[in-house]
């Protein structure tokens, strides 16, 4: 099925790349996850950086479920705390 904002959706991607940043006044850690057909941003208020680095790194296999928004500020469709698993064997 495609995504599509409003909907929750189970996908499996790649991780592309992720990191901690400052929005507004909070930390938040985001994770850009890629397939076939596009990119889906995976966003966490409350995270340990060095465990989202290790569990997050980039080229690993990850299924997502949650439900899709469309982030207003810059575009990106993402999934707030979505619930994952990694595919295959971990690090």
């Amino acid at each position: 099925s495609q995504i599509r904002p409003g909907r929750k959706c189970f996908f499996r991607c790649k991780v592309r790349k992720g990191g901690a940043l400052t929005v507004g006044r909070r930390r938040v850690y985001d994770v850009y996850f890629h397939d076939t057909t596009g990119t889906v941003r995976g966003r966490w208020f409350n995270f340990r950086e060095d465990y989202m680095r290790k569990t997050f790194s980039p080229g690993r296999e990850m299924l997502l479920y949650g439900e899709v928004t469309l982030n207003g500020y810059d575009g990106y469709l993402e999934v707030i705390h979505p619930q994952w698993e990694p595919v295959g064997k971990t690090p």
